[in-house]
């Protein structure tokens, strides 16, 4: 995502690691119940720890977040690759943007992961997407004038429109419509 910079933990001390998995472990239940931009201050609290062991632990709330949501990117990343060589391009980068908006709306705080994605061309998850774009434009599938930061954001929309986490027919009509805008010819004015 950004290279916060956030420090290896597999490379600290026993007590170190200790106020580190502590701290993941509160920022994880305040992001989770939808609060992810909840002062810094109240996860350290939360992690029983000063807020100077957060900022040693994750220089931003982005190394926070990319922390916290970790594995889910890595999820996403092998299911891009999944994906692809079980479906058609154009198929494949669907269900995948699909996977997307279905983490965004089942843990909180992945939005707001998201939204750095959005701006970061080194971010895993772009990486992931535009594999799969790339891969439908060439085939002559997808319009070739859209990025996968336009689709990131695209996605990012539908996520933090009032549609619910439970209201999967609603997702799939939104993103049928901005599907349906990425057919090739649909770029010719």
């Amino acid at each position: 995502m950004v290279r916060s910079m956030a420090i290896d933990p597999d490379s600290l001390r026993a007590d170190a690691r200790h106020n580190y998995d502590r701290l993941l472990q509160a920022a994880k239940t305040i992001f989770s119940s939808g609060q992810s931009f909840a002062p810094l201050d109240s996860v350290a609290k939360r992690a029983g720890v000063g807020i100077g062991t957060l900022y040693r632990h994750f220089p931003s709330r982005e190394a926070l977040l990319e922390a916290v949501y970790a594995d889910k990117v890595a999820d996403l990343a092998a299911k891009a690759q999944s994906l692809a060589a079980q479906n058609t391009p154009d198929k494949a980068l669907a269900a995948w943007l699909r996977a997307t908006i279905e983490y965004s709306k089942q843990y909180g705080g992945f939005n707001d992961l998201m939204s750095l994605a959005v701006k970061d061309k080194h971010s895993p998850i772009a990486a992931a997407g535009n594999s799969l774009l790339k891969k439908a434009q060439k085939t002559g599938l997808l319009r070739n004038d859209v990025t996968i930061f336009d689709l990131l954001q695209l996605v990012q929309a539908i996520t933090v429109s009032d549609v619910t986490k439970d209201d999967i027919r609603r997702v799939d009509t939104l993103l049928s419509v901005v599907l349906s805008g990425l057919q090739a010819g649909k770029d010719k004015k």
